[in-house]
């Protein structure tokens, strides 16, 4: 348990010092992980102390061996928060047992320690069917913020696959299905790479060739150290307070489910998010950053530690069966542009395919990410007509056209003098909308966007500084 998980048991436990107190405070303000993993806490509490005031203890019973059934961690979860609410729950007393007047009317009576819950008494009323409700519901949220987890991985390793395990300080080279320990450390050679597998938990880690990782201890959940190397996960939802954490040189990876993969090298750690969110905060000044799904960050010396879109590249729509030459109007004024493509596939650079087809209309579009503070000069060339678009910033609805094109040869850049833009400044750590048009007949087809830029010759632009444009999302903005 670490310190921020230490202040929040306590804080439930009402066990805190004034000076523990304002250290939770500037704890969950400086994290707002922290807070969020403080109000589920509160609210699970509050929802116990409630359940159980109502209950018999027979009734309690009942909930306890369902729960156990479900999940044992949950089980224990639920025992633990009875004896802690002993004190301070309202007390079970029948009716036909009350001797006083005062408290014949009344099923149950409510101590001086605790408020009411009047929220709750109007959620749930008194009938036994309605606290059966209730109790179901319980079970269910319990089974869902405690998932059952597996922290016992066995490694599987791939045909044509070498694996050195260190253990107790003795090295020996791993066939298959190896159960891991805590303290194992793995070096991996090998093109096809070994997998820890997590069993029935969905729950895989691939390590790539030319990677170390040692497994630390896991009693709180799935500890590793990526000491070199490449990783991609698939890690399903896991407890609040037992994350799976990844430590590399110079940062801390913070996983609760989620696809994902790392990089670790000498200077500096990337991490890439395919789906869910990962928390990645730099060792070396423990500044953090929610990395989400379709962005990556790097942890590394002299480097901004921020989220930015995965780059690799662009987006192609194409719209069929559109006879016409040249005139990029055939396909913007079509009824299903632009909300209706065809269809649409991802280039891994700033050019179409080549001998592709007859008759239709493309656009590729996405944002341009420079490498470099400078001016760059962009060129487009096209097999038949095509249109060129920039915006100053990563607004669709503020582009505005720098280039065109006219039936030209493939890379035939000097073709006429509209294919060239004028020099465009542009910012690095930025991203800009960019957008090229193409209206094919049935010429030979061909289409790609180049620039030149500070330090970079004329060249069709690498996926590397581009990313997709998200359709769904931001068509319906415009």
């Amino acid at each position: 348990m670490n310190r921020l998980d230490e202040l929040i048991s306590r804080f439930l436990d009402d066990d805190l010092t004034p000076e523990e107190r304002l250290e939770l405070r500037h704890a969950i303000e400086a994290d707002s992980q922290g807070a969020d993993e403080l109000l589920a806490c509160y609210q699970q509490h509050r929802l116990l102390a409630a359940l159980f005031r109502p209950a018999s203890a027979e009734v309690v019973e009942a909930i306890l061996t369902a729960v156990c059934a479900e999940d044992g961690f949950a089980d224990s979860v639920m025992r633990q928060a009875r004896a802690a609410a002993t004190e301070n729950t309202l007390v079970n007393q029948p009716a036909k047992k009350c001797d006083d007047p005062a408290t014949k009317s009344k099923p149950y009576q409510q101590t001086a320690a605790r408020p009411s819950l009047n929220w709750f008494d109007r959620l749930f009323p008194r009938p036994r069917w309605a606290f059966a409700v209730a109790t179901a519901a319980l079970i269910g949220f319990l089974v869902w913020l405690y998932p059952p987890v597996n922290n016992q991985p066995t490694l599987t390793v791939a045909t044509g696959t070498q694996v050195i395990l260190e253990r107790d300080g003795q090295s020996s080279s791993v066939q298959d299905a190896l159960k891991l320990l805590p303290g194992d450390r793995l070096r991996i050679s090998g093109s096809n790479g070994a997998t820890i597998d997590y069993g029935k938990e969905n729950t895989r880690v691939a390590l790539n060739d030319h990677t170390e990782l040692k497994a630390l201890a896991w009693r709180k959940g799935k500890r590793f150290e990526l000491r070199q190397g490449k990783l991609e996960a698939t890690v399903a939802r896991q407890r609040p307070f037992g994350a799976m954490v990844l430590l590399t040189a110079q940062a801390e990876a913070r996983v609760l489910g989620t696809k994902f993969t790392l990089t670790a090298t000498t200077n500096a750690t990337r991490l890439e998010v395919t789906e869910g969110k990962v928390k990645l905060t730099r060792t070396s000044d423990e500044v953090a950053v929610k990395v989400p799904a379709g962005y990556y960050a790097v942890a590394a010396d002299a480097t901004k530690l921020a989220a930015l879109p995965l780059t690799g590249s662009i987006l192609r729509e194409y719209w069929t069966n559109l006879p016409g030459d040249y005139y990029i109007t055939f396909l913007t004024s079509r009824a299903d542009y632009p909300d209706h493509p065809s269809g649409h596939e991802y280039l891994g650079r700033f050019e179409a395919p080549s001998h592709w087809g007859t008759n239709y209309g493309a656009r590729l579009c996405g944002y341009l990410h420079p490498p470099k503070t400078g001016d760059y000069t962009f060129w487009i060339t096209a097999g038949d007509g095509g249109e060129l678009w920039l915006s100053p910033d990563d607004s669709p609805k503020n582009k505005r056209q720098i280039g065109y094109a006219k039936p030209s040869m493939p890379h035939e850049w000097a073709n006429h003098r509209g294919q060239q833009s004028s020099p465009i400044t542009l910012v690095a750590g930025r991203k800009y909308y960019i957008e090229a048009l193409h209206k094919q007949g049935k010429k030979d087809d061909h289409l790609a966007v180049a620039w030149q830029g500070p330090g970079r010759e004329r060249e069709v632009i690498p996926g590397g500084f581009l990313s997709p444009y998200k359709v769904n999302q931001e068509e319906k903005q415009r």
